[in-house]
């Protein structure tokens, strides 16, 4: 018995799970046709598009090739597996930085708690409004479902609900790379308690339930973000950082929408402070923790791989200069491959339904990448609001020109402020402590990355939120900057204290985020795709929704369209024939006839025609305008008459 407990170690039981693992999948693999022998590889051959199912057994074949490769490697892998020895000449990233004064703990997490506060009470009124095109896609194709026609050809006619399967929520990606695997299953987790707890039907769902988890991470990134600073020695810093972060509009955005960019930026904090523990102390807890991070930031949304890249290659430059930095390498490589077996398992099955959808909605492609989008790039980068106006007539529409019109004095201190705090910041943080810098300025390298990558490998639109992955790096940086600056000016007038530097750093804070509150009272206040508005001012005015009749009222929808809330909208209406036929059709039935136009420059120039005929006022009546902060969602709706 003693020899077998001494064999029974932590190492072997790794090994001997890592063994079972690649057992297993050497058996599937044994089991199961390779793709280019199955039904998905014949179809791909005829030209036909594979079924669901056979695009998700396609993944699970290659996620477990990759099972077996990157298991095997981390046997081999565990033959350097050593005791943990604390590297001699670590970067002490957790060393406490000297600081004049520190708040306690009660002062620290009462004024913490006040910032929550007020990110909740500025997050809480977007949390009911209508979805938008990306959120109603993955609601109605990851989360929930959607109605749908009995009888493909008769739209207004009976309709039934088809559910999203779990199968779904973890292995579809049939719009592309817009399942956020983490946020959907926790989403739909969500819907499935509020059903339960009130009674509700299977069909039935609620904007503001299903967007939980994303309240919840953006919270939490928030207080991780100040809880990371505090350990590096800064809490004055940290939780002015948390502030900026708590007020720039993507943080307000996209901590109440249905997706998981909010998710991500939760664990990423706590990524860098357990990177923090593993390249000072070189536990093997502290890079288990880091990995399982990295997973998860990944498993929440795929677009960080940027950002987890740069970081890693960062942490490998720092462990190369360490003594021992054999054991620190096999480390880093082991819990990095662990991830990514884990990751790869379960994202495989997302890979040839994202190529399919890449040729599918070819049409769907971005806008150009000019200078107009570099100009909204860097602009919505530093405060969350683009550059250029689209469209005059859109009253919701929010940018840097209307801005500087309308309010040029706050707007230019403001804007100006924040992308000078950046700079200095950079300075200051080089100053203060390099490796915590190089961490730091490793995401900013990967927004570099990402943008070359999208405008010269993938040669699609850049929007500009993929790069809110930068954002707690961007808020460390302008904090630091704004203490610089604060400190500066308090030097000029030669004015030491401490209370002063800090009266002048928060002023200026003030003065930046006050430049941003047109945006964000514009989120708190306005949907950014009105369709819960539009039914309201529509349909719903006519009859109230029945899923076994037949509907006397023809909704038609023009580049903006719902299947979540307008199953039975019509979306094939294209051209002025089209539509006069369809207004004959809906006379002879004595019914009603809207027409909806989004996305207006393109309706304009692919649908001159439709246009001419919902302004003449002898054929239709504009109901009214639905406006947004991006044109392209504007919508305008018109009655036939």
């Amino acid at each position: 018995m003693p020899r077998l407990r001494s064999l029974l170690t932590l190492t072997n039981v790794f090994r001997i799970i890592l063994l079972i693992i690649c057992v297993q999948a050497i058996g599937y693999l044994r089991d199961e046709k390779p793709p280019w022998k199955s039904a998905w590889g014949r179809h791909k051959a005829e030209g036909v598009d594979p079924s669901f199912r056979e695009h998700v057994a396609t993944g699970l074949w290659y996620g477990a090739v990759a099972r077996v490769g990157i298991a095997g490697a981390l046997l081999l892998l565990s033959l350097g597996w050593r005791r943990t020895i604390c590297p001699s000449d670590a970067p002490n990233l957790l060393t406490a930085a000297r600081s004049e004064v520190s708040p306690s703990p009660f002062v620290f997490y009462s004024l913490l708690g006040a910032i929550l506060a007020g990110a909740l009470a500025m997050r809480v009124p977007r949390m009911t409004h209508s979805f938008w095109g990306d959120e109603a896609d993955a609601m109605a194709t990851y989360v929930h479902g959607m109605y749908k026609p009995l009888k493909k050809k008769d739209r207004q006619g009976p309709v039934y609900f088809e559910g999203a399967i779990w199968p779904q929520t973890f292995f579809s990606a049939r719009h592309g790379p817009n399942n956020h695997v983490l946020f959907s299953a926790t989403s739909r987790l969500c819907l499935e308690a509020w059903r339960k707890v009130t009674n509700r039907k299977d069909t039935e769902f609620t904007e503001w339930v299903a967007r939980l988890p994303s309240l919840t991470g953006g919270l939490v990134s928030l207080a991780g973000l100040a809880l990371l600073l505090r350990r590096w020695g800064v809490p004055w810093l940290g939780l002015l950082a948390t502030l900026f972060m708590a007020l720039h509009p993507w943080h307000v955005r996209y901590s109440a929408e249905a997706r998981g960019y909010a998710l991500a930026l939760a664990f990423y904090p706590f990524l860098l402070l357990a990177l923090s523990h593993a390249l000072d102390r070189g536990r093997w807890r502290a890079w288990l923790t880091f990995g399982l991070l990295e997973f998860l930031i990944m498993y929440s949304w795929a677009g960080m791989a940027y950002a987890m890249a740069l970081l890693n290659l960062t942490a490998l430059g720092m462990m190369i200069f360490q003594v021992g930095r054999v054991q620190q390498v096999v480390r880093w490589i082991t819990v990095n491959l662990a991830a990514a077996m884990l990751f790869i398992s379960l994202y495989a099955p997302h890979v040839p339904q994202i190529a399919e959808a890449h040729e599918r909605l070819q049409w769907l492609r971005g806008l150009p990448m000019d200078a107009v989008w570099f100009h909204n790039l860097v602009a919505e980068f530093f405060t969350g609001i683009p550059y250029h106006l689209q469209i005059a007539r859109n009253p919701g529409e929010i940018s840097w020109e209307s801005l500087l019109q309308t309010s040029p004095v706050l707007t230019y201190a403001g804007f100006g402020l924040i992308i000078l705090s950046f700079l200095a910041g950079l300075v200051g943080l080089w100053r203060w402590h390099r490796q915590r810098a190089l961490l730091i300025f490793s995401t900013f390298a990967a927004v570099v990355l990402c943008t070359v990558h999208f405008k010269f490998g993938i040669k699609d639109e850049l929007r500009s939120w993929y790069l809110i992955f930068a954002l707690p790096a961007t808020s460390i940086t302008v904090a630091f900057g704004l203490y610089l600056l604060g400190r500066s000016l308090s030097r000029i007038f030669r004015a030491q204290q401490v209370a002063l530097t800090a009266g002048v750093t928060v002023s200026l804070l003030l003065v930046a985020t006050a430049s941003l509150w047109a945006m964000n009272w514009s989120q708190m206040h306005l949907p950014f795709e009105d369709y819960r508005g539009v039914l309201a001012a529509s349909r719903e005015q006519h009859e109230s929704f029945s899923p076994k009749s037949t509907s006397n009222v023809l909704m038609c929808w023009l580049w903006r369209y719902s299947a979540v809330y307008d199953p039975r909208g019509e979306i094939q209406v294209r051209s002025g024939p089209g539509l006069r036929a369809k207004m004959e059709e809906i006379k002879s039935q004595q019914g009603e006839l809207y027409m909806v136009v989004g996305f207006r420059t393109l309706a304009e120039s692919s649908n001159a025609e439709i246009i001419a005929m919902v302004e003449d006022p002898a054929l239709f009546e504009k109901v009214r305008l639905f406006p947004s902060r991006q044109s392209i969602q504007m919508m305008e709706l018109y009655r036939m008459r």
